[in-house]
């Protein structure tokens, strides 16, 4: 069994043994799969794959290789109900560049579909594959991250009959830009924090017969952002208290999308999330985990249609609040298997006009997973009854998406 960090520097200054056994879990090389098992809410406990939101801590995770599915569906595969491909493989390494840890530790993730990257946002944008770089180091007693994220995606479609041509294309590019620290609060307490940055850059252009070659030029925005913060405090030799609260706000202008089509056209977006949630950590003993969960999610997003002349096509919003309960268990049956399991409740309220606000909606999400452990080497495998969900898919369409069942491998090594 071996340590997430040599030191685990802020997690072992809990002084909590039976704590330290549980957030230091030796046989556990944790991952986006462990977090899809655990209920998707990856904020309220520790594990390696939160170093894409929560940089601050790639520091304690050094020295970490992953292999990763992402999650796809047993019968349609990477797609989601409308066809639109929602992950894919990927993969990443946290290594430290000289051992005693003096020039920080580094990371770098590749993903097959940007949505497994993000960092949370308003929109599902479907963006192509992802590449993060992470970087983490000690500084008078904080340590310090910082994050790079790229993506982009490019789309072509073309109709020529001969005696009609119709050409539409689309380019889309994201750069995250983030900072973190995690820092000690006191014997028993210590604080997550992270801010990035997003710039959204769009471009569609083509040709038809009414408006011949058509082109919106780029439209791009830094005006995005996002903040968070999270802490772990001790409240006894078992219990641990995980308070965090989130705030993302967009303001950028785009091309706009009609089903399957690409139009002419330009979509003003401008939104705020703000996200409370609080977990309490119990740890049964060194073998038994458990976790239990709430959220609240209060969101708007304003989307206004234009076109190329500026006139306004279309406004609608989205408006809708968010209750997330989550109860999570981790054990261990023998040194070489862990399984884990769980359970909740989801609520959905939308006041929005668009027209696929549903009415409100619930859901009893159900996950479970299993961890096999060869020494260094860890294969873990997670089943949900729905796609494991990030903060950009709390849309209002949430409740429209049928229950199917959703499959993701992580194959990681601590080296």
């Amino acid at each position: 069994m071996r340590l997430p960090a040599t030191t685990m520097r802020c997690a072992t200054r809990l002084l909590l043994p039976a704590v330290l056994l549980l957030l230091l879990p030796a046989d556990v090389l944790a991952s986006s799969t462990r977090i899809n098992s655990l209920g998707g809410s990856g904020g309220f406990f520790e594990d390696d794959n939160n170093v894409l939101r929560w940089c601050g801590s790639l520091g304690d995770y050094p020295d970490w290789a992953v292999i990763e599915t992402g999650h796809f569906d047993l019968t349609n595969g990477y797609d989601d109900d409308w066809g639109k491909t929602v992950s894919g493989p990927g993969g990443g390494v946290h290594a430290r560049f000289d051992q005693a840890g003096r020039w920080g530790t580094g990371g770098l993730y590749f993903h097959g579909r940007a949505d497994d990257s993000d960092p949370g946002s308003l929109h599902r944008s479907h963006l192509g594959g992802s590449v993060t770089a992470l970087y983490s180091r000690e500084i008078a007693g904080v340590s310090a991250g910082l994050m790079f994220r790229h993506t982009a995606d490019t789309e072509f479609k073309s109709l020529d009959s001969g005696e009609i041509r119709i050409e539409n294309g689309y380019e889309r590019s994201r750069d995250d830009l983030g900072l973190g620290a995690r820092m000690d609060l006191s014997d028993n307490a210590y604080l997550d924090v992270a801010a990035d940055i997003r710039h959204i850059s769009d471009r569609a252009y083509g040709y038809d017969p009414t408006n011949l070659d058509w082109d919106t030029g780029e439209m791009d925005s830094w005006n995005n952002y996002g903040l968070r913060a999270r802490a772990f405090i001790g409240l006894n030799d078992r219990l641990a208290l995980v308070p965090l609260v989130e705030y993302i706000s967009e303001d950028f202008t785009g091309t706009s999308f009609a089903g399957a089509g690409l139009w002419r056209e330009a979509s003003d977006n401008k939104g705020r999330m703000i996200r409370f949630g609080a977990g309490l950590n119990f740890f049964v003993n060194s073998d038994n985990f458990l976790l239990v969960s709430t959220e609240y999610i209060d969101g708007q997003v304003d989307h206004t249609i234009r076109n190329l002349d500026g006139d306004i096509d279309y406004f609608g919003q989205e408006n809708y609040t968010v209750l997330l309960m989550r109860l999570a268990f981790e054990t261990r049956l023998a040194h070489w298997i862990t399984v884990r399991a769980s359970s909740g409740y989801d609520h959905i309220n939308n006041q929005g006009d668009l027209s696929e606000n549903p009415t409100p909606g619930e859901h009893i999400p159900l996950g479970m997973g299993v961890g096999l452990h060869l020494g260094s080497l860890a294969l873990d495998m997670a089943l949900t009854d729905r796609e494991p969900r990030g903060l950009s898919r709390y849309s209002p369409i949430l409740p429209v998406v049928e229950s199917s069942t959703w499959l993701s491998i992580t194959l990681s090594y601590g080296f």
